[in-house]
């Protein structure tokens, strides 16, 4: 079920309570954060919270949804559910790492997760959705990457 807007902004700020805890206690479980860090956090927390950041969230998940349509209609699978990380199968590694070389003069930026991350002959290319990313832009970057596939 899709989140509203109200409870991505919940679960950011947990994740963001979260990784500044984690942060400070894989610096040193004994010592502060160091003093740029709760202002920056706090920042964060405050757009996550804001209008603003809904409207980026929406943005995002709109240009994500965009870029699985148009993979899709090149014929190429996404796993997971809708959201900023788009893996896009490949299959084989060797066919996965020509892709990835060959789409960065393309204007495209992924990375190759591969075994052992992955089961052998499932290698996936990993997207990240921004909220200044369009749907042309997607259609554009799923051409890409189906061109450099084949």
């Amino acid at each position: 079920m899709p989140r509203s807007d109200e409870s991505h902004a919940r679960h950011a700020a947990h994740r963001a309570r979260h990784t500044t805890t984690r942060r400070r206690r894989a610096l040193n479980p004994i010592e502060p954060l160091p003093p740029a860090q709760a202002p920056a956090d706090n920042a964060a927390l405050r757009i996550a919270m804001s209008p603003e950041g809904a409207r980026l969230r929406r943005q995002t998940l709109g240009a994500a949804s965009a870029l699985r349509e148009a993979l899709a209609d090149h014929g190429l699978a996404c796993l997971g559910s809708p959201g900023p990380i788009v893996p896009a199968v490949i299959g084989d590694e060797r066919v996965a790492r020509l892709t990835h070389r060959n789409l960065r003069p393309r204007g495209v930026a992924a990375m190759v997760v591969e075994y052992p991350v992955v089961p052998s002959g499932s290698a996936r290319l990993r997207l990240q959705v921004m909220p200044s990313h369009t749907p042309e832009q997607a259609g554009q970057a799923a051409a890409a990457i189906a061109a450099a596939v084949s």
